[in-house]
């Protein structure tokens, strides 16, 4: 489509299959605007196609609408100078019903497998709004799902290779190009060449693996958030996975601290100790996070609904060469990469802090066969029989985050965290926290 103004509204539906390009024309002065409950869905064939909006000086998700690009295709949003035009996801004037919108309906996405927004004085994430990427949420069930490491060009020249050992297997994202999508890359959500993205009340922005790059400032107000949490490796999988434990209660996940271990006390007819599944062990680089292995590790399977958490994923924000010029994170905001919870939550073995600020473990349940009256948490009218029986599943561990920044401002009630998911209910273990710098 070659047009000054394209806008798909009214509750209309226009689906692609392959690729869509979409050019606002050589003035770059184009505009592309989905709204009024539409949706612009492209379903990219090949299953990686890469779509774009190029030479466009604005670009609106509004009103309950949807601009995705589904499963592992890319879309790339491109404006033409980092002064000038916005994209905007959401709305200014609904009331919030609650920090994602869901309750009362209405949420405008903008989403793809991998999606590149660059070149625009504004990112605006309004109420009701979600950017994200993928467009399925979810961890990542790879087996080498926490082998993803950030290019060399994170940490500047001379510094590729801090925290990473000999073996280390980040494919080729030590020769990635920012801001370019693609099997370079391992970021599946970038920002680059902005002066503001602001994250509005109610408003996200989610992403398995992200960078916001050359930004001049970065805001996350009330109730709005900058997340990879629960997008890393899921329940049984990465370098400290949580040990499953089918017949009671699973481990927490490891990363920058150890998982706590899963508690599954005797039967009320038994003499024995209980049974107890190995958190998962600690890894990464405390020096240089997300130099070597920076995903999150998932927590162990417990019996029945007793599911583990998958781990956080990566937030970086900046470059060492191209730090943010300031973040602001206000009161209620937060930027995160928490592990999950792991069943239903309740209290289980805390997992371990990892090396860095804010990265806290899990909360667990009594240890030992102490657990065979209610744990501390469990409420009053909980029977101790209901905490013996089935098992919870263990908690996913804290992921990575990095920012680079000339300034940094956080209310109080603001958060930055990577912090493990707590164990699932009837002592599942705490996932381990993650590395934050």
């Amino acid at each position: 489509l070659v047009a000054p103004a394209v806008t798909v509204t009214d509750r209309s539906t226009l689906q692609v299959v392959g690729r869509l390009s979409v050019d606002g024309g050589p003035t770059g002065g184009g505009s592309l605007a989905v709204k009024g409950s539409s949706r612009l869905t492209v379903a990219p064939k090949p299953a990686d196609a890469s779509s774009y909006v190029f030479n466009v000086d604005t670009v609106e998700v509004s009103d309950g609408s949807v601009l995705e690009v589904t499963g592992g295709g890319a879309l790339s949003v491109l404006g033409r100078v980092a002064d000038r035009g916005s994209v905007t996801v959401g709305d200014a004037d609904v009331g919030l019903d609650d920090r994602y919108g869901r309750s009362g309906g209405g949420v405008s996405v903008l989403a793809a497998g991998q999606l590149v927004v660059d070149r625009f004085a504004l990112v605006l994430v309004n109420k009701r709004g979600v950017i994200k990427a993928p467009a399925d949420s979810g961890g990542d069930g790879d087996e080498k799902c926490s082998s993803l490491s950030c290019p060399a060009y994170v940490y500047g020249p001379g510094a590729a290779d801090v925290g990473r050992s000999s073996n280390s297997s980040d494919g080729a994202s030590s020769g990635a190009i920012p801001c370019q999508s693609g099997n370079g890359s391992p970021f599946s959500l970038q920002l680059c060449h902005c002066v503001d993205v602001v994250v509005g009340e109610g408003g996200i922005i989610a992403a398995k693996a992200m960078h916001m790059y050359s930004i001049e400032t970065v805001t996350v107000s009330n109730a709005a958030a900058i997340s990879a949490d629960g997008t890393g490796c899921r329940a049984g999988d990465g370098l400290g996975k949580g040990v499953s434990f089918l017949g009671g209660a699973g481990g927490g996940g490891g990363y920058g601290g150890p998982g706590g271990g899963g508690f599954t006390p005797p039967s009320t007819n038994s003499t024995g100790a209980g049974t107890i599944a190995a958190g998962g062990g600690a890894y990464g680089s405390s020096d240089a996070p997300c130099a070597a292995a920076a995903v999150g590790s998932g927590g162990g399977d417990g019996a029945g609904a007793g599911f583990g958490g998958s781990g956080g994923g990566v937030v970086v924000l900046g470059t060492r060469l191209k730090p943010l010029g300031k973040l602001v994170v206000l009161d209620g905001g937060e930027v995160s990469a928490n592990g999950g919870t792991g069943g239903d939550t309740a209290p289980s073995n805390g997992g371990t802090g990892g090396d860095t600020a804010l990265s806290n473990g899990g909360t667990g349940s009594d240890t030992a066969p102490s657990l065979l009256k209610a744990p501390t948490g469990v409420p009053a009218s909980v029977p101790a029989t209901a905490v013996v029986r089935g098992g919870g599943g263990g908690g996913g561990s804290g992921g990575t985050v990095v920012i680079f920044t000339r300034a940094l401002s956080v209310d109080p009630g603001g958060r930055i965290a990577a912090d493990g998911g707590s164990g699932g209910w009837s002592g599942g273990g705490g996932g381990g926290g993650g590395l934050l710098v």
